[in-house]
């Protein structure tokens, strides 16, 4: 039996009630240790740790790279240092990299404010950077409160890809890093296609709706921001399929009292055109619309010269 009460992990777990250790390399493997206190009616009754094999961040970091071969995420610890990056030499080489300044933001304690900002990553590239604490849960008592681990989460996203991205997408991929580093796998996968489906589904609804179909409608049913849209995109849908539906019908009702109009006004120019007296029918601006054959031989003028003219003028020439 070895006596490790006197150990930095027992003792952290003792008055903290959990531990995360520093990232450990064994034979080249990374490793780092969990601890959780374990407590009953008394109080503290002792601690159990385990040896997490730290390759499955090395895995989760490839997975969550964005924007291509070109776009990456990695994670730091509390002084910078790389504790997982897709290239894994980077890690086994321990670089540092605090100067960069989406690092920098988190390890010098400006964690409560946005960290996102553009920089030439170490690469050579210019990136949209941002980051975010990795905190650890166990749901259990005293524990359920999340606590820092002091390791970092950072995305890098070359200019020209993140500029065409929405910001919350931007947020959502720092979301899921954060979610799938808690949930230490497989969880992520589901969580992302829950998210990028409605997107898509709306996005795929919007430009059948921009293509003429005002029938597109779109379902999402996620209980947060991305339904509460698919509702505003629906209902603005609704509307604007009503508003072309009553268009079309004040058109279809103009062009068939145009056509009333038009038959009446055949009717009355054939009844017309049989009176011998002349007949000069007039609007209210009292501008000649009818000129009959009797007025055209009674005055000389013909029915398409003065169609339009004010019978004043028609009559004083």
């Amino acid at each position: 039996l070895i006596d490790r009460k006197s150990r930095e992990e027992f003792v952290r777990v003792q008055s903290e009630g959990l531990y995360l250790g520093p990232l450990t390399f064994v034979k080249g493997r990374p490793y780092f240790i969990l601890g959780r206190a374990l407590r009953d009616q008394n109080g503290f009754a002792g601690a159990v740790f385990a040896t997490v094999d730290a390759r499955i961040l090395q895995e989760v970091v490839k997975s969550a790279s964005v924007g291509g071969e070109k776009g990456i995420a990695y994670i730091v610890n509390s002084r910078g240092i790389v504790i997982a990056h897709p290239d894994l030499s980077t890690v086994l080489a321990e670089k540092d990299f605090s100067l960069v300044p989406a690092v920098h933001a988190h390890i010098s304690g400006e964690t409560g404010r946005r960290t996102d900002s553009t920089y030439t990553n170490t690469e050579g590239l210019e990136v949209l950077g941002a980051g975010m604490p990795i905190t650890i849960s166990l749901k259990s008592g005293e524990l359920s409160r999340p606590r820092a681990t002091g390791w970092y989460v950072i995305i890098e996203e070359p200019i020209s890809i993140a500029l065409a991205e929405a910001y919350r997408v931007t947020r959502f991929a720092v979301a899921v890093l954060a979610g799938v580093l808690l949930l230490a796998g497989g969880a992520s996968l589901a969580f992302a296609h829950r998210i990028a489906s409605p997107i898509e589904a709306l996005h795929a609804a919007s430009r059948s709706l921009s293509e003429g179909n005002m029938l597109s409608r779109v379902s999402v049913n996620t209980h947060d921001e991305i339904e509460d849209l698919a509702h505003a995109f629906n209902a603005m849908a609704e509307k604007l399929s009503r508003s072309i539906t009553e268009l079309k019908h004040k058109g279809e009702v103009l062009a068939a009292q145009k056509e009333i109009a038009s038959a009446e006004r055949n009717k009355i120019e054939i009844i017309l055109s049989g009176i011998t007296d002349a007949v000069i029918a007039v609007d209210l601006d009292r501008n000649i619309v009818l000129f009959n054959k009797a007025a055209v031989l009674l005055t000389g003028w013909r029915s398409h010269e003065v169609i339009g003219q004010t019978v004043h003028d028609v009559l004083k020439m």
